[in-house]
C-alpha cells in the first residue's frame, strides 16, 4: 500500500489533482473510492480495507489535516503490516 501525499498553500490546485487522478483511474477501469473530508478515521481505516478486498485499486481523501495525516500514516503502516494491499491512496493535505 502506497501513501501519496499532495500538499500546497491554498487554493494551489491541490483538489483539483486529486479530481484529475479519479479521472485518470476512472478512464482506466479502475475502481477508486473517493472518501469525503468530514470521515473520521476509524471509517477511514475500514473504508480502506473494504476496497481492498472489492478490488479498489486507489482510495483519494480531500483536505486531510494534519493530525487525521499523522494518524492515517500510523493507521495505514499497521495496516499493511497485517495485509498485503497493492493499493494507492491519495490524500490532499489541509493548507
Amino acid at each position: 500500500m502506497k501513501l501519496e501525499i499532495i500538499s500546497g498553500p491554498a487554493a494551489s490546485g491541490k483538489t483539483t489533482k486529486l479530481r484529475q487522478l479519479t479521472e485518470a483511474y476512472k478512464a482506466d477501469g479502475k475502481a477508486v473510492l473517493d472518501i469525503g473530508p468530514h470521515a473520521t478515521l476509524a471509517y477511514i481505516r475500514r473504508r480502506i480495507v473494504l476496497a481492498s478486498l472489492q478490488g479498489y485499486t486507489a482510495v483519494t481523501l480531500d483536505d486531510c489535516n494534519a493530525d487525521t495525516l499523522k494518524r492515517l500514516r500510523r493507521a495505514i503502516k499497521e495496516i499493511g503490516e497485517r495485509m498485503d494491499i497493492d493499493m494507492t491512496i491519495h490524500v490532499v493535505e489541509a493548507a
